[in-house]
């Protein structure tokens, strides 16, 4: 059984990474009908494995069909698009902008059932007054622009296509006009409103209210970065965790309730005899399961029932299964049922981070209670209370070490970013708020429908003890430190190995050794190139990264947006996972999409120096000497930035950029900003010599036709062109014209093509990497390549 439900699994997981998984559906039908006879009439353990894999593989193709049924194609991009759907979840970011999820009944007049992620930006409406106020469960008439799922593909940082794949969301887009809005709030949406009106004074409200609802729009900016930087973010959601605590908590109520109520009395008769079946002493512990059983189910619904929190509860609910029918299974049984389960009910599931860490904690703690024989050990049928409480708590404390030294590096490889001071800040936040914030604030959740003034109190007690926990993580996050870790696949191999071999009962001597060679990971030196440059993938926007060793030099930072910003999102991560020393920033100009994240960088790297041409500190004439490289600025003039800032003569501030010549012993390199067509002439026109011989250069403007002209393409000559742009963007870049006359030059690269984009200087070679497109590629990040203007790499 074991082995049929491992390769199930299998199945299923190596079809979430296959690189083609649309099949004609009568293909499907003939491989299932093939190993279903397969695993009847031969008896052979490897044919029945290959059966049960081919099963798992076939089981997630049937449903990635049916995602990818409907999508949206190139020529729906470019129009608007009439749609009527029912919302499913809200959030604002801020007085007049809204995040949703729909589910659409018809798009353009025709029925069609499809999860779409729209922003909804009311300022920008002419036809409301005043604004309108959204709730789930209300319908929508709108025109929407619509484009298919797309993310950030970099490094490092989170992975926003692969998490909208997970969610089964088949398209994003944003709402033009809304046309009729009919309200029919929802019972838990108006419920969960009243939830937020009351947390809101409180604060930690914002906690509080994720703690209830998982609904995290609440927690204030700040608040967030704490929880982040300490590796406790995770206590926000509802997951596993949060579901086997508000499992536990009712049981153990509603036990002791079911054994008042038979010891005086109430639910029984004059004798033990008498009393009816289900309240005997043996079944009280089945019936209290039950009904926390059931409870739970009620919070999974009323939290929102999102895809992580509904595989949590199933996995719960296979334990308990299990449990119930009383009969001798191995953990690793139950493992694997749980595993399967879940993938039953969504095949999508390894494509969320959430699956992996979860079932990885749930593995790391069975193999703990099995190695340590946790729970048992000095233990007998005589024992005292204070002796099982002393000898639950150390094995409780054993238990969290265990688990937050094994996911430690899991969190590395899947998050790739985790402070080792978050092991100490769980091991005190989880059982801290096991114990009093969730379940005061689940009780206060409950109270609020009975008795308000309770709820009131139990808010109060929720928010006191927060406050001495929020001390604890405040004091962690000013100890951030965080290792450059190491690509090689080797090296985190041997980590896993030494890692597990010390928690294994052996000799002392053989775990000195794991742990000296578990050390040696942060020391293992990693070939470096002389210089590396990094194009970023920041959508619609500009961000370069140049290092060479452990420093690196910043050139503009990407765009500032409501509820984030890029180079949080895209950049910081890379240079964190990286263990980057970020010494300069250069700012382009006064962009958004350029400069939008300067106060972030600063607040993040607060000795890093600012160069800006506003500042007059990034002007023609300026020569700098960064990472043992020659930066030579060719414009703007400043006289231009005196009479743009300080005279009456503006000019835009696109063509005050600052432009960039790099050169190393062998190679050159041209950063353009968004320069114009005739700023583009003054530099050919002065710098004619300089601009020969090109090895690599930024596309102006993103491949606007307002730049790039022929004659500064043909001047330059560059052997490698790089744009950096947002797939499917509002303005079309880069213009056809451009893309085939920079074709013609030299090699095209696009960040929304390719992703993020490594260049590795070392002496005379020169070597370009991309992170996607590459012969390898997930059928849910492949792009629409014919649809991104470019018609040959």
């Amino acid at each position: 059984m074991d082995r049929c439900l491992i390769f199930f699994a299998l199945g299923c997981m190596l079809a979430n990474i296959a690189p083609v998984i649309q099949f004609p559906y009568y293909i499907l039908v003939i491989c299932v009908t093939v190993s279903l006879l397969s695993l009847i009439i031969y008896g052979s353990k490897t044919i029945k494995s290959f059966a049960c894999c081919a099963l798992g593989f076939i089981w997630c193709a049937i449903f990635a069909n049916s995602y990818l049924s409907w999508q949206v194609n190139s020529h729906m991009i470019p129009k608007d698009q009439h749609i009527v759907a029912k919302i499913t979840a809200v959030s604002t970011k801020g007085a007049d902008r809204y995040s949703l999820n729909v589910v659409t009944s018809s798009i353009n007049g025709q029925a069609v059932s499809a999860k779409v992620r729209l922003s909804w930006y009311q300022g920008y409406s002419q036809n409301l007054s005043p604004p309108r106020v959204l709730a789930v469960g209300d319908k929508l008439e709108f025109i929407a622009r619509l484009k298919p799922v797309n993310g950030l593909h970099n490094k490092a940082g989170f992975d926003y296509q692969r998490w909208l794949v997970a969610n089964r969301i088949q398209a994003t887009g944003y709402i033009k006009k809304v046309i009729q809005h009919i309200s029919q709030p929802s019972w838990r949406y108006t419920r969960q409103q009243i939830s937020k009106n009351n947390v809101e004074p409180y604060a930690f409200g914002g906690v509080l209210f994720a703690l209830a609802t998982g609904d995290r729009q609440l927690v204030k900016p700040g608040d967030w970065q704490v929880m982040q930087s300490t590796g406790t973010a995770h206590l926000m959601a509802i997951s596993g965790l949060h579901l086997g605590l508000i499992f536990s908590w009712l049981w153990l109520v509603f036990k002791l309730l079911f054994k008042l109520g038979v010891a005086i009395g109430v639910l029984a008769q004059s004798t033990i005899q008498r009393r009816p079946l289900w309240f005997r002493q043996h079944n009280i512990n089945q019936l209290a399961i039950y009904v926390a059983w059931l409870g739970t189910a009620f919070f999974t619904w009323y939290s929102g029932s999102n895809i992580a929190t509904v595989r949590a509860m199933i996995m719960l609910s296979v334990f308990i299964a299990c449990y119930l029918m009383a009969k001798r299974m191995a953990n690793l049984t139950r493992f694997l049922l749980a595993l399967n389960c879940v993938l039953l009910v969504d095949p999508l599931a390894p494509l969320s981070l959430g699956f992996w860490l979860s079932f990885s904690a749930v593995a790391i703690i069975l193999f703990a209670v099995h190695v340590f024989n946790l729970s048992a050990k000095d233990l007998s049928p005589t024992s005292s209370l204070w002796q099982k409480a002393r000898c639950y708590f150390w094995d409780f404390v054993k238990l969290q070490i265990v688990l937050s030294l094994a996911l430690l590096p899991i969190q590395w490889l899947t998050l790739e970013i985790s402070s080792p001071v978050s092991v100490l800040a769980n091991f005190i936040a989880i059982p801290w708020m096991s114990l009093t914030v969730i379940p005061l604030t689940l009780a206060a959740e409950v109270c609020m429908t009975l008795f308000t003034p309770l709820a009131t109190f139990l808010l109060t007690l929720a928010n006191a003890c927060m406050q001495p926990l929020w001390w604890v993580l405040v004091s962690f996050s000013d100890l951030q430190w965080q290792p450059a870790l190491s690509d090689n696949l080797g090296v985190w191999l041997i980590f896993a190995l030494t890692l597990i071999v010390c928690l294994l009962p052996l000799q002392i001597k053989v775990k000195q050794l794991s742990l000296l060679l578990s050390g040696l990971v942060i020391l293992v030196p990693v070939p470096a190139p002389r210089w590396q440059v990094d194009i970023m993938d920041v959508g619609q926007g500009l961000s370069l990264v140049f290092s060479q060793g452990n420093q690196a030099v910043l050139y503009d930072t990407g765009a500032n947006y409501p509820g984030f910003n890029l180079f949080e999102v895209a950049v910081k991560p890379y240079l964190i996972t990286q263990g980057f020393n970020l010494q300069s920033i250069v700012i382009s100009h006064d962009d958004n999409d350029h400069a939008g994240g300067l106060k972030h960088v600063q607040k993040n790297y607060p000795k890093a120096s600012v160069f800006t041409p506003e500042s007059t500190t990034c002007v023609e004439g300026q020569t700098f000497n960064w990472l043992n490289l020659t930066w030579q600025v060719l414009h703007p003039p400043l006289d231009w930035v005196a009479n743009t800032y300080h005279g009456k003569e503006k000019i835009k501030d696109n063509n005050l950029s600052c432009v960039i010549l790099m050169s190393t012993p062998h190679h050159k390199i041209l950063l353009t900003g968004d320069i114009e067509s005739h700023v583009e002439q003054r530099l050919i026109n002065k710098y004619a010599n300089e601009l020969r011989s090109i090895d690599l250069s930024i596309v102006a403007h993103h491949g606007s036709a307002t730049s790039s002209t022929p004659l500064f393409v043909e001047h330059v000559q560059a052997q490698h062109w790089f744009v950096s742009r947002g797939a499917y963007n509002r303005f079309n870049h880069p213009n056809e014209g451009v893309v085939e006359r920079l074709l013609r030059s030299g090699q095209l690269w696009d960040t929304a093509r390719h992703g993020q984009i490594t260049i590795s200087i070392e002496q005379e070679k020169l070597a370009i990497n991309k992170h996607i497109d590459n012969w390898y590629t997930p059928w849910w990040a492949r792009s629409i390549h014919k649809d991104l203007n470019l018609s040959a790499d």
